[in-house]
């Protein structure tokens, strides 16, 4: 899943529940669901790296607006595992101890363009119950 995808589910839960420790755990939790679901997965680190200024300008403007920090901590808690798979990709070296990169729980692949599709889709359903 993209970092964007990520961001956005975890902050919807973190509103959701109003709760930092709960949004945190929740927030971790649709990390490993949403990696079990068909998805695209970046093949070049530039693409990583718009995504991330892309998710970061998302995030900055979904808490400047509402004011809620508790989206904040569901957001971060959600993409935190993926900091793994960026430091494997700077070291070339297999870094991997959350459950849905181990191998532990699958990790569902979808070929491009339906894996990124889905993910847009995704996006924009969180953003809209991020709007209200």
């Amino acid at each position: 899943m993209y970092f964007s995808t990520h961001l956005v589910a975890g902050a919807a839960v973190g509103k959701i529940v109003g709760s930092p420790s709960l949004a945190v755990l929740l927030g971790l939790g649709t990390h490993l669901v949403m990696d079990m679901l068909p998805h695209h997965d970046y093949k070049h680190i530039i693409n990583g790296i718009i995504d991330f200024i892309v998710g970061f300008s998302i995030l900055s403007y979904l808490y400047w607006t509402s004011g809620n920090i508790v989206l904040l901590f569901g957001a971060i808690a959600a993409t935190i595992p993926d900091v793994e798979v960026v430091i494997s990709r700077f070291r070339n070296k297999r870094i991997k101890y959350f459950p849905s990169h181990t191998g532990f729980v699958p990790h569902g692949r979808a070929i491009s363009p339906w894996g990124i599709y889905t993910q847009i889709i995704f996006i924009i359903l969180m953003l809209v119950v991020l709007s209200h």
